[in-house]
């Protein structure tokens, strides 16, 4: 809602092969319409997906425009009631210059290996390699205890089964629950009429998610988690400080395609996914969408 309209506009401007006056202009066009409310996600989690979907239509609406010869502010960042002081407090646009051409920040991009809340994926990480090394399974699993910064705790202590989609994706218990009876946390599992079946309140019933003030301060640094598993046979723990994704654990193509393959598995067949891959290495060169968009419209 804040950036995304700036960033179709650039995208939309490249595209229409604009100059960097009019580029300008279409970027300066789209800043002016920044903005949004995130309120209500949790029980109107579609309400999140308009608020992107706008900020692209803004982006490409700015773009048309300048191509059309309307002019944007000439200083939108730092001129007159300016965006760096109505969304970030005291500007310091120097900052935005800091790298620039060497340190792209898409490249710090986090990649999620599970569909699910991001404050939950740390601790799903470690619970499955401890679950992997010690092959252990539902059955022979007493307690798992999951220690988190307060800010993430705050997000995924959700006892009890959820009622909604966005609500199983941001519960820990319930996301804990699913790997551990499934081996891997599948979109299908969070659908309505799936979240309740196969033993998963029980299991669920044996997650804590706690508050650990020692890693509070490590945090949003960090987005550390402790795990803990007591078994009939002992007790096994481990901790990390990121999960796979995180910029500083980057998912390489391969595991991505192997991620994306698996969680559309249901929608689309294997050519499918097979040229939607072939589409995204090529999209420097791709000059028609439809490879992109096709299957997605297809699953709508």
């Amino acid at each position: 809602a804040v950036l995304g309209g700036a960033g179709s506009a650039a995208a939309t401007a490249r595209a229409l092969g604009l100059d960097a006056a009019t580029t300008r202009h279409a970027v300066a066009l789209a800043l002016v319409q920044a903005g949004g409310l995130g309120s209500g996600a949790a029980q109107a989690p579609e309400s999140r997906n308009l608020l992107a979907a706008a900020a692209i239509r803004t982006g490409v609406e700015a773009a048309g425009a300048a191509a059309a010869g309307l002019k944007g502010p000439p200083e939108p960042l730092t001129g007159d009631r300016p965006f760096l002081n109505a969304f970030g407090g005291e500007a310091a646009p120097e900052r935005l210059l800091a790298g620039f051409g060497a340190d792209w920040k898409i490249a710090a991009t986090s990649l999620k290996p599970y569909p699910c809340a991001l404050q939950a994926q740390s601790a799903l990480a470690v619970f499955r390699e401890i679950v992997a090394e010690n092959d252990l399974s539902a059955p022979e699993i007493l307690a798992v205890r999951i220690a988190l910064p307060d800010a993430m705790r705050r997000i995924v202590d959700r006892p009890g089964l959820p009622d909604t989609r966005f609500a199983a994706a941001a519960s820990l218990p319930f996301l804990a629950a699913a790997l551990l009876l499934d081996g891997d946390i599948l979109p299908a599992r969070l659908s309505d009429g799936v979240r309740g079946g196969m033993g998963i309140a029980e299991t669920m019933a044996r997650v804590t998610v706690v508050h650990d003030p020692d890693l509070d301060a490590r945090y949003p640094a960090a987005w550390p988690a402790r795990v803990a598993v007591e078994t009939k046979d002992g007790r096994f723990e481990g901790a990390t400080d990121n999960p796979p994704g995180h910029p500083s654990r980057r998912l390489d193509m391969a595991a991505t395609e192997r991620r994306f393959r698996t969680f559309s598995a249901d929608r689309l067949s294997a050519s499918e996914q097979t040229a939607f891959v072939g589409a995204v290495h090529g999209l420097e060169e791709l000059s028609d969408l439809a490879p992109l968009t096709g299957p997605i419209r297809a699953v709508l």
